[in-house]
């Protein structure tokens, strides 16, 4: 009862803007300062701290202390006006100078615990060594995505990452490398993702990135200059690692975030099944569910096998290119191939 009852109180004042909120802790004071006036002798100083805690936990410091101080100012004038002159002067002083310095700490600590609970409500939500988000903070926000993509029927596409051979550089040139490797990958994935593109590291050396609001086309070719900007930077560093990729576009929303990642995920095994160092697109529509990776490399190298025979080799992105294309036969035609 006291937790729901807290909790959606909480829920309100987080939805209401700070300056209501602090128009709201300056009517308090006023109120309570005519109160106080009223019943005379009684003493409500500990009523102040409501205001104070209203406006130092939900607006900031510097506006609770500024409230704090309004406080005991209204205080010492009701004070004032009850005893103009009937009490030494240096009373009215030292009750002030009392209760603005009560008020001050309290307020200076409010303001304090919410800023360690922002920050403890953060790190509960980031990766500690990458600093991209959680498994935890991923579902919350993927079903708020799927919820938005169902309400609006608009199209949002996840990407599911995984490193070929990082055990191999983790075992070889130890878990400082590896941990390195992994921080560059995500800052990689994070500069070259939109703002609003949601990144996490959901396991030791998987990352998931959903890109909201995001068709089929447009999230391949965004995902496919990321995987170039991948192999970059692990090439310019002498690792040996790669970039196995599963993706899905969904049209229609899947039921569960569990759905949603399960398909990415399959399509990423696909490719580490297939020699790895590949891409899978797989597109989501309404009863159906096609894949956009019919034209596979291996095919296409099994066909054009003297190709190979004369020491080229086919670009990474090849597979990636052809499968924008609607006619296969003619696109044999354009592929470049790099020596």
């Amino acid at each position: 009862m006291y937790t729901t009852i807290h909790n959606k109180l909480f829920a309100y004042l987080e939805g209401k803007t700070k300056t209501y909120l602090l128009m709201a802790g300056y009517a308090l004071v006023f109120l309570l300062a005519f109160i106080d006036y009223l019943t005379g002798e009684l003493s409500f100083i500990l009523f102040y701290l409501i205001p104070v805690f209203l406006v130092a936990w939900f607006v900031g410091k510097r506006s609770g202390l500024f409230i704090c101080m309004s406080c005991s100012i209204a205080s010492f004038i009701d004070k004032l006006l009850e005893h103009p002159a009937s009490s030494p002067q240096f009373l009215h002083s030292w009750d002030f100078i009392i209760e603005t310095s009560y008020l001050f700490m309290l307020g200076l600590m409010f303001s304090t615990l919410r800023e360690k609970h922002d920050q403890e409500k953060k790190l509960a939500r980031i990766d500690p060594l990458t600093r991209a988000l959680n498994r935890r903070y991923l579902y919350e926000l993927a079903e708020q995505e799927i919820y938005r993509s169902s309400r609006y029927n608009r199209s949002f596409t996840v990407a599911y990452i995984d490193l070929d051979n990082f055990k191999t550089v983790n075992d070889k040139k130890g878990h400082h490398v590896g941990d390195d490797l992994l921080c560059i990958v995500a800052d990689t994935i994070q500069d070259n993702v939109r703002y609003a593109d949601i990144v996490a590291r959901i396991g030791g050396d998987e990352f998931v990135i959903i890109l909201p609001e995001t068709g089929a086309e447009h999230a391949l070719s965004a995902i496919t200059k990321l995987q170039g900007k991948l192999a970059a930077a692990m090439e310019c560093r002498g690792w040996p690692v790669t970039f196995s990729i599963g993706m899905v576009t969904y049209n229609v929303p899947p039921e569960s975030v569990d759905e949603m990642l399960k398909k990415a995920d399959d399509l990423m095994y696909a490719v580490k099944s297939d020699n790895k160092n590949g891409l899978k697109h797989a597109i989501i529509n309404e009863g159906q569910q096609h894949s956009d990776n019919q034209f596979e490399a291996k095919g296409w190298i099994k066909s054009n096998a003297s190709f190979l025979l004369q020491g080229f080799k086919i670009n990474p992105s090849t597979t990636i290119y052809l499968r924008k294309k609607e006619n296969i036969s003619r696109v044999n035609k354009n592929v470049k191939v790099r020596p």
